[in-house]
C-alpha cells in the first residue's frame, strides 16, 4: 500500500510539474497582473504550511536534531512566504519587467545577451 501511494505521489509531482512547464504566460498585462495577485493570495494563504514541511525536510537531512531546528525554520519561511505574499498582493498592478526564466536569458549568444531582463 506504501508503495502504491509512493508511485501516485511521483506520478501526480511529475505530471504537474510537466503541465506548469508547458503553460503559457499570459500575454497580456491583465493576465500578469491577475496570475501576480493570484501567486501572492496563494503564498499568503499557504505559508503556514512551512513549519510542516521544513521540519520534514530538516528531519529527513539531519536526522534527530532536524525535528528540533525545523519548527524554526518553518517560522522564518512562514515569514518569508508572507511577506513576499502581501508585496505581490499589494503591488500586483505594479507591471513587472518581464517573466523570462533565467534558463532562457542563459541560452542567448554572448553577443546579444547584454542585460537580460
Amino acid at each position: 500500500m506504501k508503495h502504491l501511494f509512493c508511485a501516485v505521489a511521483i506520478f501526480l509531482l511529475m505530471s504537474t510539474q510537466s503541465h506548469a512547464a508547458n503553460e503559457q504566460q499570459p500575454e497580456s498585462i491583465t493576465g500578469k497582473m491577475a496570475t501576480k495577485f493570484g501567486r501572492g493570495v496563494t503564498n499568503i494563504v499557504t505559508a503556514v504550511v512551512e513549519i510542516p514541511k521544513q521540519t520534514v525536510i530538516m528531519g529527513r537531512d539531519m536526522g534527530g536534531v532536524g525535528y528540533v531546528v525545523g519548527p524554526f525554520s518553518g517560522v522564518l519561511m512562514t515569514g518569508y512566504r508572507v511577506v513576499i505574499g502581501l508585496t505581490e498582493t499589494v503591488f500586483f498592478m505594479v507591471p513587472a519587467l518581464s517573466y523570462r526564466s533565467i534558463s532562457s536569458c542563459r541560452s542567448t549568444p554572448p553577443s546579444k545577451a547584454g542585460i537580460c531582463p
